[in-house]
């Protein structure tokens, strides 16, 4: 396997502070990406995360640890520590900018193991479905 590395970025349309707020709650990731039935913490740090069941009646499930949030950076990472995705050695980035006029650019970034560019693909494809509904619930709040 070899080391990959992905990454979306866009402009949402709301301030800053809007965005960080959603994006900031680590443990609330259900509450801005539809796909997410469930997101708590179960340890310091730790969310558990799993998707509705798919066409097949699958289910992602997932443990997530968070690495760091910056509120005066509008950054934090975080890392896969559990789960049923086929993910190795992932590890996520998200930072907020303010661009002035009630917009904010949002760099979302990971490395992962992985023998498939399909993979890298997916990961891409749902980072930037999350931005579109963090925006969602930005504009929400």
């Amino acid at each position: 396997m070899k080391m990959v590395r992905g990454r979306v970025s866009a402009t949402i349309k709301a301030p800053l502070s809007a965005a960080w707020s959603v994006a900031s709650d680590f443990f609330s990731l259900h509450r801005w990406v539809p796909s997410i039935q469930e997101c708590y913490e179960i340890e310091r740090n730790v969310r558990f995360c799993r998707s509705y069941p798919d066409a097949r009646g699958l289910s992602i499930s997932v443990k997530e640890e968070l690495i760091y949030l910056d509120n005066w950076s509008h950054s934090l990472a975080y890392k896969i520590v559990d789960g049923n995705m086929g993910l190795e050695d992932y590890t996520a980035t998200m930072k907020l900018t303010a661009l002035g006029e009630g917009c904010c650019l949002i760099e979302w970034s990971f490395t992962m193991s992985s023998s498939s560019s399909k993979s890298k693909q997916a990961q891409e494809e749902f980072l930037a479905y999350g931005i579109r509904n963090l925006e969602k619930a930005a504009m929400g709040s």
